[in-house]
């Protein structure tokens, strides 16, 4: 019931309708809870010089004796906690901040009011004893009865220069910076007290806030010590509580508190405000000023006005932020996981840590992208602005390692298929009437008939009014081979057959050349398969366990590179039969004599072709041309031919086949062995090595065991409010 996320209409309607007394304490136990550690609660703090006449506005407005300079110092923030009731109560209590850790001595109930000084001075030493002299952390003063406000003030140290001998000198900055951090929340009024026998230019808790409140809109000044202003020079004071010189939304309150010699004289609190009321009417300027802006009477129900105002403004907001920090908090101990500080924890971690890793790498390998993690990975990519490319290559992205290999596959086939070397292409340069070229119309290209040349090096073709530039890249040279090194290697290995037929022997060499250019190309694509994975599991540790177990990363990355050498002699060993097996030519595919009657047809196609040229084919014409193709060129061209025909048609049978069967068998003996060898080698890990392994850095045990404070003050936090809803 009490996790529900705020309903916020009901809390705006609780803003409308509860009494403030309602709100405040909601608010004060939200400040009980340590939830201003995390969230800026609206408040009233209390600052000023040491010697500013702080503690007497204090104790005037509360009815409550502080302990007196000659006493003890304010030593750290005193939260005080006014309500009114019938009877009198109170609970004086310290609530640790930054000293979470340390020993807080029960709450002290205490019967009557003369018991508070005695009780702030008692846990004032606790607090010093136990850290620096300035401390964050607060005492807590919850007084009810009938004579007092429903209020709450936060007392801060007085701001000091200097320092008595037997005092640490750093209590200087330490306060300053205390005051500092209240005065920079923006929820927090600032009741800054200023004596009026000062330059008020020179005052410097004026120039602390209007450092952080420039504009002035959350601003009380308090003037104190009007009647040690000289006569005659009350102008300068009128002048400020008037707000005509430094503009204070909130404005200026003058009040005459108890002095020292009052003190000495032990005058009480309601003798002390009596004697104020008489100052300011009796006084011949101040009593020219309005009650309004004078005295301890007219300014407990302002403060109480202000307070209220600046809780209805923020409680809405207050609570918006709670469940942000929840929710934060929470994706924090997410990440940091839980601690592993007993051998079953470590267990538990490590087991779930090792099956995140196998799915990630499950899904990588079978190409499942529906993870966060390639999301994440993608959504870098367009953040780092990469090409359309490289998207598609792969290169970028190495998360996706599926992709990553389907273009290495790509290239790999690519590079089989331009390994066939025993011709070279003879290079044309010039270009005649008559030839025959490609032009390229779209994306695809089409034999034409040159037409004509002119002299501005453009040519036309048969059948288009199309022109085409020599220097264009829309048409290109028909392939002419040269079969020079062929014929010098049929005439060098020459036995006993017919030229009529292939020279088989010849013909199982030349194949085996071929196939000694695909080992290194295999390699290279074994080595794509090592790189990927390799990467994959970098991205992965990286993901999975962020800055943190560096000494996991190391064991898992130790384990998976152990892994992948294995697999790779496994892998190496397979293709490397493959590819002995493809040095002995051997097919029953019927392909092979497709592609065969395809390349001996090519030349019969570019006779007809040609015969063709003049519109309709004319069967003496195209009969005359064939029989000139069969009588042109020797027989050692033929052969050439011939042989050249064979080596393609069978080359084009047995690359398919290696380019098939080489990544099946990566993606058998490599990649399928990976994942599963990977994950097995991890699972047997003894409890000795994740002892060792999984020790967690001392920060990272800091910072969870912060967040489950943190987190325990929310929740805590939110629960109080819906109870008040």
């Amino acid at each position: 019931m009490h996790d529900r996320l705020p309903d916020y209409a009901s809390l705006k309607a609780f803003c409308a309708s509860e009494t403030f007394n309602s709100q405040r304490i909601l608010i004060d136990r939200l400040r009980a809870l340590g939830l201003d550690q995390y969230v800026e609660l609206p408040q009233i703090a209390v600052m000023g010089d040491t010697s500013s006449g702080k503690s007497s506005v204090l104790s005037a407005i509360s009815g409550i004796e502080f302990p007196s300079h000659a006493e003890l110092t304010t030593r750290c923030p005193t939260q005080l906690v006014l309500s009114t009731a019938e009877a009198f109560t109170c609970t004086v209590c310290i609530i640790r901040v930054k000293n979470s850790k340390a020993s807080s001595p029960p709450s002290l109930k205490l019967k009557e009011p003369g018991e508070i000084r005695g009780a702030i001075t008692e846990l004032t030493k606790i607090i010093i004893d136990d850290g620096p002299a300035i401390s964050e952390d607060m005492i807590s003063i919850e007084v009810s009865g009938p004579k007092y406000p429903n209020l709450t003030l936060i007392d801060l140290p007085g701001i000091v220069r200097t320092v008595a001998d037997n005092e640490d000198p750093s209590m200087i900055l330490n306060i300053r910076d205390l005051v500092t951090s209240y005065l920079q929340k923006k929820r927090t009024v600032i009741l800054a007290v200023i004596p009026a026998n000062v330059d008020m230019h020179n005052v410097e808790i004026l120039q602390l806030a209007e450092s952080v409140d420039p504009s002035g809109d959350r601003t009380i000044a308090i003037i104190t010590k009007p009647d040690a202003v000289d006569c005659g020079a009350e102008k300068q004071i009128v002048d400020l509580l008037l707000n005509r010189k430094k503009f204070l939304k909130l404005g200026y309150h003058a009040m005459r508190c108890r002095g020292q010699q009052d003190l000495n004289e032990k005058m009480s609190i309601h003798e002390g405000v009596i004697k104020e009321s008489k100052f300011f009417y009796n006084h011949p300027v101040w009593r020219n000023i309005s009650p309004e802006l004078l005295g301890v009477e007219s300014l407990v129900p302002k403060l109480v006005n202000t307070l209220q105002n600046v809780i209805n403004q923020s409680l809405t907001g207050v609570v918006e932020e709670i469940n942000e920090k929840i929710e934060k908090c929470t994706e924090q101990l997410q990440e940091l996981g839980e601690a592993t500080d007993t051998d079953s924890k470590r267990r538990m971690f490590y087991c779930n840590f090792v099956n995140q890793l196998k799915q990630l790498m499950k899904d990588a390998i079978t190409g499942s992208y529906e993870s966060a993690f390639f999301r994440t990975d993608c959504e870098n990519q367009e953040e780092k602005n990469f090409s359309s490319e490289e998207m598609v290559s792969g290169k970028q992205s190495s998360t996706h390692i599926r992709a990553i290999l389907c273009n290495n596959i790509e290239e790999f086939k690519n590079g089989i298929m331009k390994s066939q070397n025993w011709f070279d292409e003879r290079p044309r340069s010039s270009l005649t009437v008559g030839d025959f070229v490609e032009v390229k119309r779209g994306d695809c290209w089409f034999v034409s008939k040159v037409h004509s040349i002119t002299h501005r090096a453009t040519f036309f073709i048969e059948g288009s009014s199309d022109s085409y530039r020599f220097d264009n890249e829309n048409w290109r040279f028909l392939q002419e081979m040269d079969f020079t090194k062929l014929k010098v290697r049929i005439a060098k290995n020459r036995g006993k057959e017919l030229r009529v037929f292939p020279n088989y022997s010849l013909f199982c060499s030349l194949v085996r050349e071929v196939v000694s250019n695909w080992i290194l190309l295999t390699s290279q694509l074994l080595q794509c398969y090592i790189d990927s994975v390799l990467s994959l599991s970098q991205d992965i540790l990286e993901h999975l366990l962020k800055e943190k177990f560096f000494k996991l990363h190391h064991y898992v990355l130790s384990v998976i590179k152990s892994t992948v050498e294995e697999c790779k002699i496994k892998a190496k060993d397979a293709a490397d039969l493959a590819t002995l097996m493809e040095y002995s030519p051997s097919t029953v595919n019927d392909d092979l004599h497709i592609h065969l009657d395809k390349l001996r047809n090519r030349r019969l196609e570019d006779v007809l072709r040609k015969a063709a040229s003049s519109g309709s084919i004319q069967i003496d014409r195209a009969i005359a041309m064939m029989n000139a193709l069969c009588a042109s060129g020797t027989g050692p061209e033929k052969e050439a031919m011939d042989m050249h025909h064979a080596l393609t048609a069978y080359m084009k049978v047995a690359s398919a086949r290696y380019t098939d069967v080489i990544p099946m068998l990566f993606e058998q003996h490599f990649l399928e062995k990976f994942e599963e060898e990977t994950i097995k080698n991890l699972m047997l890990a003894p409890d000795e090595d994740l002892r060792k392994i999984l020790e967690e850095p001392s920060y990272s045990t800091q910072r969870r065991e912060e967040l489950h404070l943190q987190l325990t003050s929310l929740l805590d936090s939110r629960r109080a409010i819906n109870r008040h809803i």
